[in-house]
């Protein structure tokens, strides 16, 4: 296998999933909405 298509690989994998993680990290829903233990909006 030719090593600079492998180096390619492995950087285009973990650029995605920066790209991922970061997509994950910035999104602008609150962290409660993830929590089923949230009782805030049964309580309303």
């Amino acid at each position: 296998m030719d090593l600079v298509y492998l180096f390619l690989l492995i950087h285009f994998l973990q650029h995605r999933l920066l790209v991922d993680l970061n997509s994950i990290y910035a999104s602008p829903a609150p962290a409660h909405e993830f929590l089923p233990l949230s009782t805030d909006q049964d309580q309303v």
